[in-house]
């Protein structure tokens, strides 16, 4: 088969793809059946179909990158673990994919099949590593560096554990009864339970084979007398409002929609008023954020939506479609405006997927390699190259739409305004997680068995309560004002095992992230 035809069968299914699904042109549905017939089965020898870390021989840990070369025209795929694929299903083709192996050392086989717009599956393609990791676990916990005592709550845990550790967990009880798994750290700022006396903080540490151990520490807390404890709101005689850290400096609600993120009430707050001369006595710190899992917020002068998760941290939105799919026609009831100078409270999640280690490049961070902006023509430096308010990742990965035409199908209706009038309007349908998705400290009602869940920063869901009153919800001072029911979109899988813990302390109280990812009470 020459290259110009295998080219010619190319430009058909490119302008297949354009018709945006719905306006099917019978003649170049022929052309491309005729040609995947003929061609795309057979040029898919030419290449490697898929790629673990580009062809490496071993690997020390899970996490890998897919590389993937689909046969001409293909235009999704599946991959597995597992060759019967009954644990995933059809995704739209990408050129790269972050990926997950089994626990446990030895030979690792990922799986890959593709599929035409016509409905014709390849055959199934492979590719092997080897998970080299080591038998056992090393590690130690010491808090503030063996001192014998303390004087704060918050104290700094330094942990010892080897290279081939995927998971840890931190709890003042040794039964981790917690929802909060956290990446592997050498030094961890942690919170003590309250009152004098002698404190222990266990860690547990997992490694890729599956295999845990469980260190421990003790310290005695001597509380100050007189001291005013850690996680107190204060206000001055000016009236102005701030937040007791365990830190032991003083934080400033800033926007009166930061204050009743946290607090539905004045009264709720139980507010501790204090001279000006208490006050000094303090450091002033970085201000409050809005409590995770509440309001959408954007900054003045600025288009770009995100919700704010835990930690201080904004998960940005790829466009008004991914809010309304994730909180509904009436997002915008959840969305405040706050000033570009409040901005430098917060850190942001980066949605890219770029990977210098791999050569995975992605300029704009919208989530699309360059490899796959290259194959349709969008630039890797603008997020919507062409400014239709759908991000470029957005059009190729789930609506099929034309990331560098705003009108795809020539009908006077912009893509996303298509999208959202007659998409998003009655229908159900399942859209792809890995584009969309719900935000870290999200309280979900389950339209499925009515019960609550909270979305963690982790990426995981977690069972919450059965009803608003219990204790759990109760608690952990949670606002039924911003429960949400769980979008018909998006599917709701929930970490089976763990659950929400009552009055944690990085959900009672404003928090921070390290540069690690894991969340400390502030």
């Amino acid at each position: 088969m020459s290259l110009l035809l295998k080219s010619k069968c190319s430009i058909l299914y490119t302008r297949l793809k354009y018709s945006f699904m719905k306006r099917k042109n019978q003649v170049l549905w022929v052309a491309i059946v005729v040609c995947m017939l003929f061609v795309g089965t057979r040029t898919s020898a030419a290449t490697k179909e898929i790629l673990i870390n580009r062809d490496s021989s071993q690997t020390t840990g899970r996490d890998v990158i897919l590389f993937l070369e689909a046969p001409t025209g293909a235009t999704e795929m599946r991959i597995s673990n597992d060759v019967t694929f009954s644990d995933t299903s059809w995704r739209p083709y990408q050129r790269t994919k972050s990926w997950k192996l089994t626990v446990g050392r030895g030979q690792k086989i990922v799986y890959a099949q593709y599929k035409w717009s016509n409905g014709i599956t390849s055959n199934i393609f492979n590719d092997t590593i080897q998970l080299e990791v080591p038998m056992g676990i090393d590690g130690k916990v010491e808090i503030n560096k063996n001192v014998e005592t303390t004087k704060s709550r918050q104290v700094t845990l330094t942990i010892e554990h080897s290279d081939w550790i995927e998971e840890m967990f931190i709890s003042n009880t040794s039964d981790f009864n917690q929802f909060d798994a956290r990446l592997p750290a050498t030094q961890v700022p942690w919170t003590l339970t309250e009152g004098s006396g002698e404190k222990t903080v266990y860690v547990q540490l997992k490694n890729a084979n599956g295999d845990f151990e469980t260190y421990h520490d003790t310290i005695t807390y001597k509380e100050p007398v007189g001291q005013i404890p850690g996680g107190t709101v204060l206000q001055s005689d000016t009236s102005q409002l701030y937040y007791l850290g365990f830190d032991g400096q003083i934080h400033p609600f800033l926007h009166s929609s930061v204050f009743h993120s946290w607090f539905d009430s004045i009264a709720k707050a139980k507010i501790r008023v204090v001279s000006s001369l208490t006050l000094r006595q303090y450091q002033v710190g970085k201000p409050v954020c809005i409590r995770g899992g509440t309001w959408l917020v954007r900054f003045q002068n600025f288009s770009q939506l995100y919700a704010v998760e835990p930690g201080c941290r904004l998960f940005p939105l790829r466009s008004e479609v991914e809010a309304r799919i994730v909180y509904g026609a009436d997002w915008k009831k959840r969305l405040v405006v706050l000033s570009e100078f409040e901005s430098v409270s917060y850190s942001t999640v980066n949605r890219g997927v770029q990977d210098e280690a791999h050569d995975i490049i992605d300029r704009d961070n919208d989530g699309l390699d360059k490899a796959t902006e290259d194959l349709y023509g969008s630039s890797d430096r603008l997020p919507d190259s062409d400014g239709d308010g759908l991000s470029d990742l957005e059009e190729v990965a789930v609506w099929f739409t034309s990331p560098i035409d705003n009108d795809t199908d020539n009908d006077g209706v912009g893509d996303m305004k298509q999208v959202l009038d007659e998409y998003l309007t009655d229908s159900i349908m399942s859209l792809s997680e890995d584009v969309y998705g719900y935000p870290g400290g999200l309280i979900i009602k389950s339209s499925a068995d009515g019960k609550y869940y909270m979305n963690f920063i982790d990426g995981y869901t977690y069972f919450l309560s059965r009803k608003t009153t219990d204790a759990v919800f109760t608690s952990n001072q949670l606002d039924t004002t911003f429960v949400m029911s769980s979008s018909p979109f998006l599917s709701l899988t929930v970490r089976s095992g763990w659950h929400v813990r009552a009055a944690s302390d990085v959900l009672l109280h404003p928090s921070l992230i390290t540069n690690q990812g894991n969340l400390y009470a502030l």
